[in-house]
């Protein structure tokens, strides 16, 4: 076991165990959208980042393990503002309109995390590239343009699943979810178990 303070809240957590999961455990809440408790941690939406002594810069508590003797803060100044520049520039890639999009109204963690920050607009001009909606597939959509990049599809497609069917092409914000290597999904080795959707924070 790790002894760790968490806000100024000592707690006795497992060896091994993740900051965010930590946190989780004891009820304190940390913001994530490329985290789900049922994939491999990845680290990649940023969201989650903590304020940890000693540490130069803030870290991922979705990927830190814990450590005895550790102090993390979550509601620091610095973290709050960098959790709402990491919202605004995941809002800005892409067109994510809220009242115009069917899954807004709860569903959406996008919208909820935005939401819990207090943030009702971004700073920033939309500055995305539109991309072609996949409708092929008889029972599940693609579409790009309500995409985060997290990932989380994915890997549950990989790693839960073992069928490897998604993943993307291209860099940054240009990134695009394909499904074998670029052909429509209805026309993919998709096997339509429907993890993927079970898992997207968006859709």
């Amino acid at each position: 076991m790790a002894t760790i303070t968490i806000n100024g809240n000592k707690l006795e957590v497992p060896d091994g165990m993740t900051v965010l999961r930590a946190a989780q455990a004891n009820g304190i809440e940390i913001p994530t959208l490329c985290d789900h408790p049922h994939l491999t941690p990845y680290g990649g939406c940023r969201l989650c980042l903590v304020e940890v002594e000693g540490a130069r810069t803030l870290q991922p508590s979705c990927t830190l393990p814990v450590s005895n003797n550790m102090v993390v803060k979550t509601d620091t100044k610095k973290v709050l503002d960098a959790r709402k520049f990491v919202l605004t520039l995941i809002f800005s890639e892409r067109n994510h309109f809220c009242p115009y999009c069917q899954v807004s109204g709860g569903d959406c963690e996008l919208q909820n995390a935005a939401y819990n920050e207090g943030m009702t607009h971004w700073p920033l001009s939309p500055n995305y590239t539109t991309f072609p909606m996949d409708a092929s597939h008889p029972y599940i959509i693609m579409e790009a343009n309500r995409c985060i990049l997290c990932r989380r599809c994915v890997r549950a497609c990989g790693d839960l699943v073992g069928n490897y069917t998604l993943g993307f092409e291209e860099r940054g914000a240009n990134s695009i979810l394909v499904a074998d290597t670029g052909v429509p999904l209805g026309e993919s080795t998709c096997i339509s178990c429907g993890a993927c959707v079970q898992v997207c924070p968006t859709g």
